[in-house]
């Protein structure tokens, strides 16, 4: 019976990938069993999509590169969320898809089940990490494609599930990490569109200079 083939994906599939010492297999690496969501409806080629979002995000969405393990912790959570599993699969095909000028219809389509989803989830205000990323990863794609009008939908919705997160925040709920990285990432975005569609004003305020000691320790 042939062995069983490791995938070399640098992530977390689920909270149930388990991490082996392989040291028995060439090169003696520490790799991660994965698999896909088993909830989830899949295509043949999602996992080509999919190991490219774990190896090359870090190096095409903004900040990625910043926040060691940003690019796992969204990952992990699309395995729970197919809103943001869609969002994933949509970046990837887009970014895959253009440099080899293959058709972007797949690209459509998970964006538009990804809409679908986060639709129902904001108007039950069902706000959760997961909706943070994939809204932000959405207006990120608009902005990378110079879509105007599809950039300052997801910015305006953005802003508001912020501003409904704030309200949270005020009653006690401390913000996570991962969202304090989405809410940077999103300051970010506003600007950079600020400047591609000017005289667009920008929605986030960003961080002041006197402020720095009150991001510091989540940062670290």
């Amino acid at each position: 019976m042939d062995e069983p083939q490791v995938s070399t994906l640098d992530a977390r599939m689920s909270e149930s990938a388990a991490e082996i010492n392989v040291q028995s297999l060439p090169g003696g690496d520490l790799r991660l069993v994965t698999r896909h969501p088993r909830l989830f409806e899949h295509g043949p080629d999602d996992a080509t999509y999919l190991d490219f979002f774990l190896k090359e995000a870090e190096g095409v969405v903004p900040y990625f590169q910043i926040f060691s393990g940003l690019v796992g912790n969204v990952f992990c959570r699309s395995t729970t969320d197919q809103a943001l599993y869609h969002t994933v699969l949509s970046l990837s095909h887009v970014i895959v898809d253009h440099r080899l000028e293959r058709s972007l219809l797949p690209a459509c389509q998970h964006q538009i089940q990804a809409l679908s989803r986060l639709q129902k989830s904001i108007s039950t205000k069902n706000i959760t990490e997961a909706v943070v990323i994939s809204v932000a990863m959405l207006a990120w794609l608009g902005l990378n494609e110079v879509h105007r009008s599809t950039t300052n939908h997801h910015l305006n919705g953005l802003y508001m599930i912020f501003q409904e997160l704030q309200k949270l925040h005020l009653n006690g709920a401390a913000p996570s990490e991962l969202l304090m990285q989405m809410w940077h990432i999103s300051v970010r975005i506003d600007i950079i569109a600020g400047i591609f569609f000017f005289p667009r004003q920008c929605l986030f305020t960003p961080v002041a200079v006197d402020q720095d000691h009150v991001h510091r320790d989540w940062i670290q």
